[in-house]
């Protein structure tokens, strides 16, 4: 009961911190039996949230041990039924790392009983252009538990976690669940720990974006971007699409090996290539104009049916969104004040921002039932039911409003400047076309069969 309580209010904060929280290939995570979750570590704490908030079956997540140190985490940790796992470089602060042995005991515990452990092998959280080396406490979990031989076969669940803007709110979070494979099967004929970590490491690189330097990933993610450029224009904004992640995973790899190839092969052209997609990119981020939208018809009665339509949706839950806007204006900005304070860097706003939101709303809200109470029962019933209500009715208003803002924005810019909006579609249809040229002479060399250098 208790956990699922504390579960009910992180996936509402979640809920409240990002625009989307979304688990892609849900379907593949086994429903029963023992589970073991590996995943990459990208945003502290909220890293296992994005699954454990998505879905019902109960699964046991690992923590740092100085978290306990403070008391409002201890609570929700043991609430939780959190492990916590000392670290080698958390000693100063009180870690001790024989206490490992117990905690990777208790992990393995939890599976024979049919439980679902989440690891991440990383071992700390980071904001790296790659993951960085696995250590060997999730393979040391899979060979305690297959010593024996005893017990139901024990599944792995590679887990790929995407971020939008990790530190930014109302961004996505979206974990991408990798093929279920039997513990035996990734363990086979490998005689110690650091071959089977190896396995778990490539299973998850494949759910995952990594770079060999900030300036591949910043050259990636920016052509990866403005290929989401449409000759006929954005979608509407009602059936604006969801960011796929599987979809990401495999354009990034295909992207790099082209990119390692097309370096080798063709040196200058490589270098163009990654200049004008710098450049081009520099200059949509500059206007803040998304390359979906640089294609915006300009036709009269496209745009009328726009405003109309946009109009018509945010006018109808104007009111409520108006209340919950004012009502929770107070719990907003004292979360916000504190996760700026509180923030170091960008693995923390999100995780400060979904466990201080807990306490600071749940008060807030105690309070307005407790006024709402004084003025009668009928009141107080309204207050109880409505209040959260408005707040998540004000997030969804939030963000639609938002899309409507830029793209009225981008509109009005090619209507002041239709010479920039034509020059800007001619620069990526022909970025496009030397993207598709390069990508024509590395299909020729494969054909040819000229292996990699």
């Amino acid at each position: 009961m208790t956990y699922r309580i504390f579960r009910a209010l992180f996936r509402l904060s979640m809920r409240g911190f990002f625009r989307r929280v979304e688990v892609q290939g849900v379907s593949s995570i086994p429903a029963t039996g023992p589970v073991l979750f590996v995943a990459n570590h990208t945003n502290a704490f909220v890293d296992p949230l994005v699954v454990l908030t998505s879905i019902e079956r109960r699964v046991t997540i690992t923590a740092k041990s100085t978290l306990a140190k403070n008391p409002f985490l201890a609570l929700l940790l043991r609430g939780f039924g959190v492990v916590l796992l000392h670290r080698a470089q958390d000693r100063a602060e009180g870690a001790r790392t024989a206490g490992n042995l117990g905690a990777l005991g208790r992990c393995v515990d939890v599976l024979r009983e049919g439980g679902a452990v989440f690891l991440f092998p990383e071992g700390v959280s980071h904001s790296d252009s790659g993951m960085r080396p696995f250590k060997n406490g999730a393979a040391r979990i899979v060979m305690g538990y297959l010593e024996d031989g005893e017990g139901p076969p024990l599944t792995i669940v590679p887990v790929g976690l995407h971020f939008g803007r990790k530190d930014r709110w109302r961004s996505e979070a979206v974990a991408l669940i990798g093929r279920p494979t039997d513990a035996r099967v990734v363990a086979g004929a490998a005689a110690n720990a650091s071959a089977v970590t190896a396995e778990l490491r490539r299973r998850v690189e494949e759910l995952t974006a990594n770079f060999g330097s900030a300036e591949e990933r910043d050259v990636m993610t920016r052509a990866g971007w403005m290929m989401r450029y449409r000759v006929e224009g954005p979608e509407p904004l009602d059936r604006d699409p969801t960011f796929d992640a599987r979809a990401h995973v495999d354009l990034v790899h295909r992207l790099q090996r082209g990119a390692r190839r097309l370096h080798e092969e063709d040196p200058a052209l490589f270098d163009s290539l990654a200049s004008e997609t710098n450049a081009l990119a520099q200059e949509l981020e500059d206007l803040g104009v998304d390359p979906r939208e640089v294609s915006l018809s300009m036709h009269v009665g496209r745009v009328a049916l726009f405003v109309v339509r946009e109009l018509e949706i945010l006018m109808v839950g104007a009111p409520l969104a108006l209340v919950g806007a004012v009502l929770h204006a107070a719990p907003y900005q004292v979360t916000r004040r504190l996760v700026r304070a509180m923030s170091e860097d960008e693995d923390h706003p999100a995780s400060n921002a979904v466990f201080l939101s807990i306490p600071i709303f749940l008060l807030w809200w105690v309070v307005l039932d407790l006024v709402a109470l004084l003025s009668g029962p009928g009141w107080f019933i309204l207050a109880a039911a409505g209040v959260p209500f408005t707040g998540l009715l004000y997030l969804r208003y939030r963000d639609r409003g938002a899309g409507m803002r830029r793209r009225v924005r981008t509109f009005l810019l090619w209507r002041r400047r239709p010479e920039l909006k034509s020059r800007l579609e001619q620069r990526l249809q022909a970025w496009q076309e030397r993207l598709s040229e390069a990508e024509d002479i590395l299909i020729d060399l494969e054909r040819r069969g000229v292996p990699d250098a």
